[in-house]
């Protein structure tokens, strides 16, 4: 096992596909959580000092030579901030227009989120994952 610090780009590598397993609970951040990652996404910002944002454990999975993609990885923890982290990326990429920098890293060459979320938030996950315009954002209750 490799207990290493990680960045997110070594996470999200543009070839590595992460499932949540149908245990992980269902996505549940909310503002206070976002606040807690934002302040803390500001100070790397501010002091250009890698953050400690909380551990992610991701198990590898056996991989099968007719994939389009690298390794398979099963989240065992972490999911809710890795699911933080990728959408405010892509928020922040739509927001810039930097939508290629985010496809490298975020999608897998046959175009599939490579954060692939479980039968509790795959729906609305893909849809803000699949946005094209920054205008497309709404607040859902």
């Amino acid at each position: 096992m490799d207990a290493s610090p990680k960045t997110i780009f070594d996470i999200f590598n543009g070839s590595r596909n992460i499932e949540v397993p149908f245990f992980q609970r269902a996505y549940v951040w909310d503002e206070p959580q976002w606040e807690r990652m934002l302040e803390d996404v500001e100070d790397v910002c501010l002091v250009r000092n890698p953050n400690f944002l909380g551990s992610v454990i991701l198990k590898q999975k056996p991989t099968s030579a007719d994939r389009n993609y690298g390794d398979v990885r099963t989240v065992i923890d972490g999911q809710q901030r890795l699911t933080t982290l990728s959408i405010l990326l892509k928020v922040l990429c739509l927001k810039t227009g930097n939508m290629p920098a985010f496809d490298k890293r975020f999608r897998l060459d046959d175009n599939r989120t490579v954060l692939q979320h479980n039968h509790n938030d795959i729906q609305r996950y893909t849809e803000i994952m699949d946005l094209e315009d920054i205008q497309d954002i709404t607040h859902k209750d």
